[in-house]
């Protein structure tokens, strides 16, 4: 044994040290995504659940709270409760129900009414102290339960100082110093319990930069804030959306997203554009249609056609059309067609995660096939992939859940699917040996 095994030996005596070997310190096991192939490519695999803050940026009315009504509905179906900060008091029930989410499984926190009737505003150290003290209570009695925080807005929330009217001329001083504090606070306990934070804020040009047109886009908060998020994601209104390509008036727009900074992986400065409906957010029919029209096949035709009949031919030679783009998502929308929307969808989600998609092997927000039907028969896919690679290049996903199903810890009807995709593994392994 060499000095440096002997050291390591002694230090393995320490019970507050561990080998980073051992350590999953740091890894996202869980994805919250929108389930908008190109959407959840470019952050990655979707929102990073495990212990990370994720910032929301963007002008007035750019879709930065439909986008985290979108996340809050699509974690609801995964099994994990939310706990908004709506320092604003804008959001609503009725838009929450309109964007798919279930508002029996999201808490809300909002200004409180004082005894002489006036309002006490929700401050920065408030609510870094309900999220601390609800991950504990929570993470004491369920510790494998995920808890989703949204926080809107930062820019709107004053610190405690600021609330007494004692800040003087240091107001923006004030806040960032507040933030900093809290967010170091509340960052291990996001860790450590099981927690993850949505923080949406404004957005605003560097009037500052010496040349304008390299100025970046500035928030709300200051360093230590930016140096908290493990994510930035930029939302700037695009073009207009109509149902029919005769129509005047807009159903929504499509939104140019940008990732200006990412601890997570190599999608910096990522930009593309989503469509955003009025009614509907980021729907996922529309924004199938948005995909389609622009994946091309293997003959380098678009997957979904344009002009005034949108239609896409399955992989069995059917076609399937109809009048305008609002006549095709209606069509994609109808229960009975959802064997070629899924078809369509998996096409275009393995065009932008051919190995894996993270969130079907989550360890703690599960992905139903029952609420989920197009996902139908992708996570016995990816694990006939993973399995028949060599360990040093299965995607620590897809290990982390094979330890967590081995131990028993996942639900009957993935465990299901997995023994599945394990059988289907092996006999292709087989055969291919063979």
């Amino acid at each position: 044994m060499n000095n440096l095994d002997s050291i390591m030996g002694i230090l393995s005596e320490d019970e507050d040290l561990e080998t980073f070997e051992d350590s999953d310190n740091g890894e996202v096991q869980d994805w919250l995504p929108t389930l908008i192939p190109e959407f959840d490519a470019n952050l990655v695999s979707g929102v990073p659940a495990s212990g990370q803050i994720s910032e929301i940026a963007g002008a007035f009315s750019s879709g930065k709270t439909t986008y985290a009504d979108k996340i809050i509905a699509m974690a609801g179906k995964m099994g994990v409760i939310t706990i908004y900060f709506d320092v604003e008091g804008t959001n609503t029930k009725t838009r929450l129900v309109q964007l798919g989410a279930d508002p029996r499984y999201v808490k809300v926190m909002r200004p409180a009414k004082q005894k002489d009737g006036s309002i006490k505003p929700l401050t920065i150290e408030q609510i870094g102290n309900k999220i601390i003290e609800t991950l504990a209570t929570i993470h004491g009695r369920f510790p494998n339960t995920l808890v989703l925080f949204v926080w809107d807005s930062i820019a709107d929330t004053m610190s405690e100082i600021q609330a007494k009217g004692q800040a003087g001329d240091q107001t923006v001083g004030q806040q960032a110093r507040a933030l900093a504090d809290v967010s170091r606070r509340i960052q291990i306990n996001l860790s450590e319990n099981n927690g993850v934070l949505l923080a949406i804020n404004q957005a605003r040009d560097d009037f500052n930069a010496p040349i304008a047109k390299y100025a970046q886009v500035k928030t709300t908060g200051g360093k230590a804030w930016e140096h908290a998020i493990s994510t930035r994601i930029i939302f700037n209104k695009s073009s207009k959306i109509m149902k029919k390509s005769a129509d005047k008036k807009a159903i929504g727009n499509e939104t140019r997203v940008k990732v200006p900074k990412s601890k997570l992986g190599d999608n910096y400065d990522s930009d593309f554009k989503v469509a955003l409906i009025s009614k509907l957010g980021y729907d996922f029919e529309w924004n199938l249609l948005h995909s389609g029209q622009e994946m091309k096949d293997e003959d380098n035709k678009p997957l979904i056609s344009s002009g005034a009949y949108p239609s896409y031919t399955d992989q069995n030679g059917e076609v399937h059309k109809a009048r305008g783009k609002g006549g095709f998502v209606d069509l994609m929308k109808d229960p009975s067609n959802i064997e070629w929307v899924r078809e369509l969808f998996q096409r275009i989600l393995l065009a932008y995660f051919p190995s894996i998609y993270p969130p079907l092997f989550n360890v703690r927000a599960f992905m139903h096939t029952k609420d989920f039907p197009v996902i139908k028969g992708l996570r016995q896919y990816y694990m006939g992939l993973q399995y028949n690679e060599m360990p040093q290049k299965q995607a620590y996903n897809y290990k982390k859940f094979m330890e967590v199903y081995q131990n028993g810890d996942v639900p009957d009807d993935i465990a299901q699917e997995a023994k599945e995709g394990l059988e289907l593994a092996k006999s292709s392994g087989e055969e291919s040996d063979d």
